[in-house]
């Protein structure tokens, strides 16, 4: 068996030999390994020459960013609204951390729950230390590279809870708002308000300092130094006094009232600059700089403090809009001004499909004979019906022209501000309806009607309201806007200044704009607004009581300005979710025009 195998192992072997003929092969085999050995010294010298290059000088230095202060927010007269203060964050490296200094480092982020962050395999920075303890270390360790302190900025805001919606507040980006902003994962962002919207220019231009490191991992010395330059500053055109106070009267008056959502804005209807715009409820900026407890509560909160109702709240705006169907009445010619309409209290209109039946159409009063100012003054439904959609004798718009005329005045579309996240709102007509109630696609008159009044599937955010009584005010659309310089960051030199951008002029013929304004100031001096009668400036406006949640509850709004003859001033003022209708919301609009022109005595100057 054994002489069996070992022929046979031999015969194998020659039959191997013979089918590889190796003088033949080896030739081959050195040829093939010399193409690998310098493919490999190619892709080592040449093709990942950079590659490992980089990575041998990233083990060989130490990069650590450094900072500067983010861009300043001032008010119109320069008053601080958003700061920095300095701050120190520590910079660790673990390879160097002796027990003495571990024990002191756990003992300052577990007594003070300071932010970690690794920016190296072997390194860490802990943010923001309290001055006490980034002294402690300059005693203790004054030259230690490896344990050093550097100088940072923590974000101060100075308005209080009144500014939180308005000025917005920083975080940590996510992924989407790290590639927009080309930022890293450990710089703050402004995520919402002025601070998201001019983010790019407030955000300050990152240092950086570079030391070397020997063989054994040490920092040895530092090599480079890039100095971090400021963020740009902004100067706004919000009255930060007025603002404080406005914020003050809405808290108590809400109070009062048992009522929790409000939006109050204030503008100036010659160039569309803010002057004021509070969201309530609202928040402080400075929650998020130093208490992670109230983010939690503010995130939890019912009533939605984060969420801006001034631009991005959809709201049906009811009779507010009824000086816009007025003044589309006027320039198609549907109407005399002086013409008057019976107003019992309700429209009777013959149901068309079912003769000898009627569809009755409801007032909120009886008025009897109405003309137009007579109208807006006393916010007769039925009138605005009748103009609106047309009744008897009488034509009416129709609902291509009551939507033509609402969106001359910018409603339907975003107003521009500069400002992210606005509402665009939405104005019906019969194609909206077939997409958004197929089960009831047929577009009725009764349709009409409510779109003549502010009804029906309409929405406008408050700052369109805002806007349109400014046109209403002088005959110019303009977009609103917060900020009105940016300036150098070294220098206060004004580098951009916004000019008014007029969206539209002379939006109707003036005459006609005259008629309604007369019925708006008539609101005020005997008709749904007498409340503001005896306020230290006059006042035209409009009264508002849309019905909602299926016409279960109401919103209470009053929209104006003023001096009548002279505006310097537009405010809109809106209660969510009333017990009553506009008439609610009168004293205190009251008490914000007195406030303003108490402050302001030399724009008071108008004749009644």
């Amino acid at each position: 068996m054994e002489w069996f195998e070992e022929n046979l192992f031999q015969k194998q072997g020659q039959d191997f030999l013979k089918e590889f003929d190796l003088p033949k092969i080896l030739p081959r085999l050195f040829v093939a390994a010399l193409i690998l050995i310098s493919f490999n010294f190619l892709k080592l010298n040449i093709f990942s020459h950079q590659e490992y290059l980089t990575t041998a000088e990233s083990y060989a230095t130490l990069k650590i960013s450094t900072n500067a202060p983010r861009g300043l927010i001032y008010d119109r007269y320069g008053h601080l609204i958003a700061s920095n203060k300095p701050s120190f964050d520590l910079f660790v490296d673990l390879n160097h951390l002796t027990p003495a200094k571990a024990n002191l480092l756990n003992e300052i982020v577990g007594q003070y729950h300071l932010d970690v962050q690794k920016i190296y395999d072997s390194s860490v920075v802990v943010k923001s230390l309290p001055r006490q303890s980034a002294l402690k270390i300059l005693t203790l360790y004054p030259n230690d590279l490896s344990f050093r302190i550097l100088d940072s900025y923590e974000r101060v805001y100075l308005g209080g809870n009144g500014f939180g919606n308005l000025v917005g507040y920083l975080g940590f980006p996510n992924k989407t708002e790290m590639k927009e902003f080309d930022v890293g994962p450990d710089e703050l962002i402004g995520k919402t308000g002025i601070e998201q919207a001019y983010q790019n220019f407030l955000r300050p231009q990152p240092g950086a300092v570079e030391f070397e490191r020997d063989a054994l991992n040490d920092v040895v010395r530092l090599v480079k130094k890039k100095e971090a330059q400021p963020g740009y500053n902004l100067v706004t055109s919000i009255d930060e006094p007025f603002q404080q106070k406005a914020y003050a009267l809405i808290k108590n008056y809400i109070a009062q009232i048992g009522v929790k959502k409000a939006v109050f804005i204030a503008m100036d209807p010659n160039t569309g600059g803010i002057i004021s715009m509070i969201s309530f409820p609202n928040f402080d900026s400075e929650v998020f700089v130093s208490g992670r407890s109230g983010v939690g509560k503010l995130l939890t909160d019912p009533d939605q403090p984060l969420f801006d109702r001034a631009i991005s709240g959809l709201y049906a705006p009811g009779s507010v809009v009824k000086p816009i169907t007025a003044c589309g009445a006027l320039t198609e010619h549907i109407i005399s001004p002086d013409k008057k309409i019976w107003a019992p209290g309700y429209l009777k209109i013959p149901n068309p499909y079912f003769p000898g039946q009627y569809t009755i159409y409801k007032d909120w009063n009886t008025f009897g004979w109405v003309d137009m100012e007579q109208a807006i003054a006393n916010s007769v439904d039925v009138y605005f019906y009748t103009i609106g959609g047309g009744a008897g004798n009488q034509p009416g718009l129709g609902i291509e022209r009551v939507k033509k005329y609402y969106e001359l005045f910018g409603l339907g579309q975003p107003t521009g501000v500069d400002l992210l996240d606005e509402g665009k709102g939405f104005l019906p007509d019969p194609t909206t309806k077939k997409e958004m109630h197929p089960l009831n696609p047929t577009w009725y008159l009764g349709d009409t009607y409510n779109v003549s009044i502010g009804q029906g599937d309409m929405l406008t955010t408050p700052l369109q309201i805002a806007n349109f009584t400014s046109a209403l005010a002088t005959n110019n659309l303009y977009q609103p806007f917060v900020v009105k310089d940016i300036l150098s960051p070294t220098s206060s030199q004004v580098v951009y200044r916004r000019q008014p951008r007029l969206i539209r002029s002379n939006l109707i013929n003036p005459q006609y704009l005259k008629i309604v304004q007369a019925g708006m100031r008539m609101t005020v001096t005997a008709g749904s607004a007498t409340t503001l009668a005896d306020a230290i400036v006059p006042i035209a406006g409009k009264s508002g009581t849309p019905q909602i949640l299926n016409n279960s509850k109401l919103n209470a709004i009053f929209t104006g300005y003023a001096p009548y003859r002279k505006p310097k001033i537009e405010m809109t003022l809106l209660f969510e979710e009333t017990p009553s209708g506009s008439g609610l919301s009168l004293p205190l609009y009251k008490e914000l025009m007195n406030a303003y022109f108490t402050m302001h005595p030399a724009s008071a100057t108008s004749t009644p």
